[in-house]
């Protein structure tokens, strides 16, 4: 079912990028980035607490 939709979601879509692993560090990438977008499929109500999850990790990780 979750293949069909993104299917379905591609076909639409009028532009399509693909920058998340050339235009960031794959630390950020793996660990926050990959896991919130997993996140976001499986409960997709909450983008406001999951956006500033991801600011939060983010401001932590490149801080370094």
């Amino acid at each position: 079912m979750l293949q069909k939709k993104s299917v379905a979601l591609i076909s639409s879509a009028k532009h399509i990028s693909q920058f998340l692993d050339r235009d960031t560090r794959p630390d950020f990438a793996s660990t926050v980035m990959i896991p919130s977008l997993q996140q976001f499929i499986r409960s997709p109500d909450d983008v406001n607490g999951l956006v500033k999850k991801i600011e939060q990790q983010k401001k932590a990780i490149f801080q370094q």
